[in-house]
């Protein structure tokens, strides 16, 4: 499963939810919404992709709800990637 923005932050919330039936999570530029119930046990893979220039969700203040939660082997960072996802740049 695979989510932007609060997409993101639903794809996670269902991969930790039902892990029967999400077997991994692909999460952009989201956060990991207080209600997920997360479980240091489930073993899906769970993988972040955030933009380094993403000035709607800053990674500075989104970081704090993945505190504990992803590895850093988890989490990717995009340079110039702002909140958006394009094409190309046509």
């Amino acid at each position: 499963m695979c989510g932007f923005s609060q997409g993101c932050g639903m794809s996670i919330h269902c991969l930790y939810k039902r892990p029967d039936l999400v077997d991994a999570a692909i999460g952009i530029s989201g956060y990991f919404f207080p209600i997920t119930p997360y479980d240091t046990k489930m073993k899906n893979p769970l993988h972040v992709i955030y933009g380094k220039d993403d000035n709607l969700r800053p990674w500075d203040h989104t970081k704090v709800t993945y505190y504990g939660r992803l590895g850093e082997n988890q989490i990717s960072f995009v340079e110039g990637m702002a909140h958006n996802i394009t094409k190309g740049t046509e």
